[in-house]
């Protein structure tokens, strides 16, 4: 199982898979050339991630209903704070590691994920 912040879902989706305006998927490491298993391992992290994120949105969005002050400021920041369990193994660093690619990943979202 994997844990992390609400505040690490949108970095790791964006490492993970980024879209363009068509919704074709052109960037992340689900587009680089990856073992089968590896890909499913960071599908299923992707598809996880990507509940939990809608879930967020629209807690965000009762959030910044509230009036500008310290009890917004209390709730966004515990918000960002929580915890969530993705039903997701974690995926080997040393094949993150492997893969051959001009992009760079951020390092701590990797750290994130992988073992």
């Amino acid at each position: 199982m994997i844990e992390l912040k609400k505040r690490d879902l949108t970095p790791t989706l964006l490492t993970l898979a980024g879209y363009n305006k068509e919704g074709k998927m052109v960037q992340g490491l689900l587009t680089e050339k990856v073992t089968l298993g590896l890909k499913r391992r960071l599908q299923k992290i992707h598809t996880e991630a990507s509940k939990h994120y809608e879930e967020f949105q629209k807690n965000l969005a009762e959030v910044n209903k509230l009036e500008e002050g310290p009890i917004k400021q209390k709730e966004l920041t515990d918000l960002l704070d929580e915890k969530v369990t993705l039903q997701a193994e974690k995926v080997s660093m040393e094949l993150l590691e492997k893969i051959e690619s001009e992009a760079v990943y951020d390092t701590a979202v990797l750290e994130l994920i992988a073992e």
